[in-house]
């Protein structure tokens, strides 16, 4: 794996924490090493390791151009980034100058000057099937994928989604970005001196989780020296500073066109439990189109939740072709089959399962019973938190730098959906996640 020399890991470093908003880390990286050869102006970047919401979008971009003349009515040079979204990618047009979003995103095209779309719409591909990360996988983590001069600026795009540097040393950049790396495959990981490398930062800085703080590097979650980020492999997974109660928010992270709320007379009069009717006409319940689930109800059609059969269960979408359906008077969640060898005798009660039960993935055991209804949620505001939750950490998993960090997003999802639920982390929720084999 190629590295970059200590004083440009610096500046990778200061970006990772510019990216999560941690101010105090940044400065103390610049101040240890005011060699840096570059600083970063804007980002819309997500570092390796880190579970940020408001960085599920753009994704990993894979190509960059300049928008055509006269694109702008301002006359502002314009970037366009295209994410790597299969079949149909999605463009994006920032401003060259600020990072200000300018159009997009937009499918399959270059958007029109403010022209956009529900950033969730079709899950906006980043949203996946589990086994379409390994057939392939990049050798190499994707931290430059292209880059565009724009000025004095040089233009980024990763599998982490887009920055743009500025060059302190311009002689740096001649050769292209990121500068001169270095390839020493026999020289041995020094743990003592990645220490020292860490205690060169401001040691009376103090936080943690990536809050302030600059003499725990792993806390912002990007290798503290070339030597580690050579043999690193799995990554640290934490949650960007601010950013660990983002399940509590639907709307913050799906946003205001992706939400779908009715008003009370659309509710069927049987639809007692409190849960359900308060989400459904106050919270709103998420559209989302993709990988496994397919979810959202039209207020707009004569039944806008309709029956599920003669039960008393409302339908509000499917997952693998089995309905997601609420019940009218606990407020349960269930996934139902898709065949009707079923009765509401079968629906299960929400009593936790059994703490020393986990599912054997590496002998192809499922997490749930194809044939039977299946318990989501207890409730329909514990569902929409599961699926906020779910999202944005499946949201990560085609921004992974390394098999192992993707392994490691995984994992988190399995913790955080476990937290929310102790029915959600062996389950439909993560039934699509086994190990390859």
């Amino acid at each position: 794996m190629r590295t970059f020399e200590s004083d440009e890991w610096a500046s990778w470093l200061a970006l990772a924490a510019r990216a999560q908003g941690d101010e105090a880390t940044a400065d103390a990286v610049a101040a240890a090493h005011p060699d840096c050869p570059w600083t970063v102006r804007w980002s819309h970047w997500r570092p390796p390791g880190v579970v940020d919401p408001r960085q599920v979008f753009p994704g990993p971009v894979t190509g960059l151009e300049l928008a055509p003349e006269g694109w702008d009515p301002e006359g502002r040079a314009a970037v366009v980034a295209r994410d790597d979204t299969p079949s149909k990618p999605r463009y994006w047009v920032f401003d060259a100058a600020t990072g200000g979003v300018l159009a997009g995103p937009w499918t399959g095209a270059v958007p029109a000057f403010g022209q956009c779309e529900p950033l969730w719409q079709g899950g906006g591909g980043r949203l996946r099937a589990w086994a379409a990360f390994f057939d392939p996988f990049p050798t190499e983590p994707g931290l430059v994928r292209d880059r565009l001069e724009v000025g004095e600026l040089v233009v980024v795009a990763s599998t982490g989604g887009i920055f743009a540097a500025e060059a302190t040393d311009p002689e740096r950049f001649a050769d292209g970005f990121p500068g001169p790396q270095t390839v020493d495959e026999d020289d041995e990981f020094d743990e003592d001196e990645d220490e020292d490398w860490a205690d060169d930062l401001d040691a009376d800085e103090e936080g943690e989780d990536g809050e302030g703080g600059g003499g725990d590097p792993f806390g912002i979650a990007m290798p503290p020296s070339p030597n580690a980020a050579a043999l690193i492999d799995a990554r640290p997974c934490h949650v960007a500073p601010e950013q660990a109660d983002f399940a509590s928010s639907s709307e913050a992270v799906f946003g205001t066109q992706s939400m779908t709320r009715l008003s009370e007379s659309q509710l069927p009069a049987d639809l007692t439990d409190p849960h359900a009717r308060r989400t459904l006409t106050v919270t709103g319940l998420p559209a989302l189109a993709a990988a496994e689930i397919h979810l959202g109800v039209d207020p707009e059609a004569e039944a806008s939740l309709p029956r599920v059969r003669d039960l008393p269960l409302y339908a509000l979408g499917d997952w693998n072709g089995g309905p997601i359906a609420v019940h009218a008077t606990t407020g349960r969640v269930y996934r139902l089959p898709h065949h009707d060898n079923w009765s509401g005798t079968d629906l299960p009660d929400d009593t936790p399962p059994g703490e020393d039960w986990y599912p054997d993935w590496h002998s192809g055991q499922w997490n749930v019973d194809y044939e039977a209804p299946h318990l989501m949620a207890e409730n329909l505001d514990v569902f929409v938190s599961l699926v906020t939750t779910w999202a944005v950490l499946r949201g990560h998993f085609p921004m992974a730098y390394t098999q192992g960090e993707l392994f490691g997003l995984r994992d988190e999802l399995e913790d955080r959906l476990r937290a929310i639920s102790p029915h959600a982390a062996h389950s439909w929720w993560t039934e699509g996640l086994q190990e390859v084999i």
